[in-house]
């Protein structure tokens, strides 16, 4: 078995877009799934705005799987912060569940760090729902920390609403 890394290329598309429409699925139904959902998740059409993620300059994607069969894609790009400097933002970073725990993760991880060096980046970052405890055990294993944390009351009086504002207590180290 032969992990593969490596930058996307418009023949991945389908894959890819397979990947972030199903952890979208997976995560919306979670606590502050179905805001994010709306505010931070990629909006649809995904493949147009993928297409354009692998040709653009301050994007980096890449992909991994075994035997050269993808089955995990990392999303990276840069933001500009009001000092002058930037910061590589991790959107999407998704293994097929059947592929998770050999390493695919942890790769293109590695790979958006030093794609981030490259490029100047002062730092990388990255999101997770509240309650994601493996994908934030993920991230302090990679020496990332939470550094915001966002709050969220809904003002509509309706069940699904009321779910999402659900108050449970966040584990945060400083």
């Amino acid at each position: 078995m032969d992990l593969l890394l490596r930058p996307a290329v418009a023949s991945d598309l389908d894959v890819i877009a397979r990947l972030v429409e199903a952890v979208q699925v997976e995560l919306a139904p979670e606590r502050g799934g179905a805001v994010w959902l709306v505010s931070e998740a990629r909006a649809a059409p995904l493949r147009r705005s993928l297409h354009a993620d692998i040709g653009a300059t301050d994007v980096r994607v890449g992909v991994g799987g075994i035997d050269d069969v993808v089955l995990a894609v990392a999303v990276t790009r840069l933001r500009a912060l009001h000092d002058g400097n930037r910061v590589a933002f991790v959107s999407e970073l998704v293994v097929d569940p059947q592929a998770r725990g050999v390493g695919l993760g942890v790769g293109l991880l590695d790979d958006a760090v030093v794609w981030a060096r490259q490029m100047g980046a002062v730092g990388i970052e990255s999101t997770a729902l509240p309650g994601q405890r493996a994908t934030k055990n993920f991230f302090e294993a990679a020496g990332m920390k939470a550094r915001l944390l966002t709050v969220y009351a809904s003002l509509v009086a309706d069940e699904h609403a009321q779910d999402e504002s659900a108050s449970e207590s966040v584990d945060v180290e400083e």
